[in-house]
């Protein structure tokens, strides 16, 4: 692929791919909400700024493509109850990734298939022959599961309609190996050989397989990534992207991504990647292993002399913001907690940046979610180690899970001797940054409606908080996404 093939859609292909890795789906075994007498969106641990459909099970976000001005994200979806089953793919659209509408059911489960996560795009030259050059199809490609034998292969389907309705191909499934164990297909359009690449999981063998296709119909076998890094669950939902090395478009990599289940830091899902070169039939990796999550500009840098994958929220969140934030500079702390700025601080969903100066604190940070009994969701820098840590042992409902309750770790350097963070607070999930975001935690809380304060610590000596703004964030149903002229362009 050209460096500016990769200029030009490094920021559609950005956001997507690293939207795959990770949802804030619920925890199995997560605290029921008392909600049969709320209004729809307005249930105690109802996320505000993430995506939810208006009811019943979702998990994998799949088919993240960008068409006519419009975002899709389809998603893994129960039409029929709140747990995993009969499996569809839902949908919703958006103009920024901030504001979304949900559509009706997208692909629908049947009774020989189910639909499981693989991914979309649009055929700009009309390889499959489902469009025409002037209105070209989008493409959805799925991992069809076969109720009868359990056998998993990829399956494609089309839209002429910019997603409103779906054709599924009658030839399918076009992709199978007689494999029980073989998902979740990512495909993109490579230029270098005007040919598709599928990357998609053999899953207990911890495999990655990538294959080509000039028409998405008949694909090739290219060759294989794996074993490696983590095994100790199933490999799903890869992913494969090239960035730019801090910014040098002249400097290309790619990125692998991995997620697997169990493998996540509490017990869950969890995931890791990989930097490496890709020839365009086989991906040499240099190893690394991370977590990321939600929509963000991802970018390498070099950090500490290696290549590091990193993750910012999209800019588009700031539309949520209210207008004036809540503000405090030159505040020092020593061996205590105390409110940070005041009422106008408190929320139960709000986007915080703050910067600290390192004195001679053990630890230091933010509580968000503070509430009656020291319920607290403790964000913290731990100098002794030099990581940045999420403690959630006194979050609020953690007695549903023994895995639940715990502290989650990141390496994070401080930089010219301050520490930077961002963390986005919604009602059931902090999700915090570091640094330039070369460290990030995700994280599901279950704190009680009433917990919304915020505080400022130190534990064993001071430390100077340089400044700190706190936005309240409004829900993306209620605010009005900003007008834009911006629009699609083909690639």
């Amino acid at each position: 692929m050209s460096s500016g093939r990769v200029s030009r859609h490094a920021r559609t292909r950005m956001i997507a791919a690293v939207t795959t890795v990770c949802a804030l789906s619920a925890a199995p075994l997560a605290p029921q909400a008392a909600a049969a007498d709320s209004p729809t969106y307005s249930e105690t641990y109802r996320p505000q700024f993430h995506f939810t459909p208006e009811k019943n099970w979702m998990n994998d976000p799949n088919g993240l493509v960008h068409y006519k001005g419009e975002y899709h994200l389809f998603y893994q979806y129960n039409p029929n109850g709140n747990s995993w089953g009969d499996m569809s793919w839902g949908h919703a659209v958006s103009k920024d990734l901030v504001h979304w509408k949900q559509l009706p059911l997208a692909l629908s489960y049947d009774d020989n298939e189910m639909v499981f996560s693989g991914s979309a795009v649009v055929d700009w030259n009309n390889t499959t022959g489902f469009g025409t050059k002037k209105n070209p199809p989008m493409v959805a490609i799925y991992t069809s599961y076969n109720r009868m034998t359990g056998i998993q292969a990829q399956s494609i389907a089309h839209s002429t309609d910019r997603g409103r309705t779906w054709t599924k191909y009658q030839g399918n499934p076009v992709l199978d190996i007689g494999s029980k164990e073989f998902r979740d297909p990512k495909v993109q359009w490579y230029a270098p050989t005007k040919s598709w690449l599928m990357t998609v999981s053999l899953s207990t063998e911890h495999k990655v397989r990538f294959y080509s296709s000039k028409n998405l119909k008949d694909w090739k076998l290219l060759s294989e990534f794996g074993p490696s890094g983590a095994t100790g669950g199933v490999w799903e939902c890869p992913d494969l992207f090239p960035l730019a090395v801090d910014g040098d478009e002249k400097k290309i990599k790619w990125v692998l991504v991995v997620n697997i289940n169990p493998g996540g830091i509490t017990g869950g899902s969890g995931a890791q990647y990989f930097v490496g070169d890709f020839d365009g039939e086989k991906f040499t990796a240099e190893p690394w292993r991370s977590a990321q999550s939600i929509p963000r500009e991802m970018a390498l840098r070099t950090v500490d002399g290696r290549i590091r994958l990193t993750g910012q929220p999209v800019d588009s969140l700031a539309s949520l913001r209210e207008k004036h934030p809540a503000t405090a500079s030159g505040v020092t702390v020593k061996s205590t907690s105390q409110t940070l700025i005041g009422p106008a601080a408190k929320g139960e969903a709000l986007d915080i940046e703050a910067t600290f100066s390192l004195k001679d604190a053990d630890h230091f940070g933010l509580k968000v979610r503070t509430g009656a009994d020291g319920e607290e969701t403790v964000i913290g820098y731990d100098t002794t180690t030099q990581e940045l840590y999420v403690d959630r042992t006194n979050s609020g409902a953690v007695d549903f899970s023994d895995a639940f309750p715990g502290v989650q770790r990141a390496p994070l350097k401080a930089k010219n001797g301050k520490v930077k963070l961002r963390i986005l607070v919604d009602r059931s999930s902090v999700e915090v940054f570091g640094g330039s975001g070369e460290a990030v935690i995700t994280d599901q809380i279950f704190p009680d409606s009433a917990s919304q304060g915020v505080q400022v610590f130190a534990e064993n000596g001071s430390v100077k908080l340089d400044r700190a703004r706190v936005w309240h964030l409004d829900s993306y149903r209620d605010r009005p996404r900003p007008t834009s002229t911006t629009e699609d362009t083909a690639p």
